[in-house]
């Protein structure tokens, strides 16, 4: 159960269907079903590929993978699919850790550039090309600038069409004063938004606004969240924190339960603390 007080209903998000395409299907609503997803990624549906390559990156599934990330991603090079243009430009930029796909700047440029051109973000209702073009805007490319405002007023679109990364990312930008006349409760209320979706990057931040504050019961509450919704980083740190006894008096016991989690999910890190 989430720490912060429930002042608001999601009942009008919690089963929101978006506009995304003819054939974007289980891919176009939230909560995301990660199985139907997977199957239309299976049968070669490139946008819901695409959703699928985002969330291995996110972890905001339960789904954290960089190996499945890469998979999926290097898969959709050839893709005419926005949203799968996004995903392989961004693999160009960083690369991936196999070497599979090697760092390459200026591709990743072209490639944002071909991705830029296909969007009428001015009119879009796709909270996912909203949020790729908030993401590219707010931090800018190899060949452009940043616009912070311009970027954050792109996620803002994707949040109150009730997606939960954009929810998470609008409250980034508060966080950062990028959103002219929004204040921390206003980020408060956002990550509780996101985190009521299974966000565990959200829960996790609102945990750590709670621990700033020294509201640690409430902190705690907020990193189990996180941890409980599957991603094993999440795990890890809680299993740490219950070991070092950072909120509470250490407790052997649980931080092995979380670690453990975190080790199932394929943690390297938790593996070596169960020895």
């Amino acid at each position: 159960m989430l720490a912060l007080a429930r002042i608001f209903t999601l009942a009008s998000f919690s089963f929101l269907t978006l506009p995304q395409g003819a054939d974007a299907g289980p891919c176009a609503s939230f909560p995301l079903d990660i199985k139907s997803v997977s199957q239309e990624a299976q049968n070669g549906n490139a946008y819901c590929q695409a959703v699928l390559a985002l969330e291995y990156l996110r972890g905001t599934s339960g789904t954290q993978s960089d190996v499945k990330y890469h998979a999926l991603a290097s898969g959709l090079v050839e893709s005419d699919d926005p949203l799968a243009i996004y995903v392989v430009a961004t693999l160009f930029r960083n690369g991936s850790r196999s070497e599979v796909i090697k760092q390459d700047k200026a591709r990743s440029v072209e490639i944002f550039t071909r991705f830029v051109s296909k969007l009428d973000v001015d009119n879009s209702t796709n909270p996912n090309h909203l949020i790729a073009m908030g993401i590219v805007r707010r931090y800018g490319r190899d060949d452009q600038a940043a616009d912070h405002v311009l970027g954050c007023s792109y996620l803002q679109r994707a949040a109150n069409l009730g997606h939960p990364h954009g929810m998470y990312w609008v409250a980034d930008c508060i966080a950062d004063d990028h959103i002219e006349g929004a204040t921390q409760q206003d980020r408060r209320i956002w990550l509780a938004k996101a985190a009521e979706f299974g966000h565990p990057h959200a829960a996790w931040s609102l945990g750590e606004i709670n621990f700033e504050a020294g509201l640690l019961d409430d902190a705690l509450a907020n990193y189990q969240d996180a941890a409980s919704f599957g991603a094993p980083n999440y795990a890890l740190r809680l299993g740490r924190i219950f070991e070092v006894g950072l909120l509470r008096a250490p407790n052997w016991h649980r931080a092995e339960e979380y670690y453990q989690q975190a080790s199932k999910a394929g943690n390297d890190s938790a593996s070596y603390r169960l020895g």
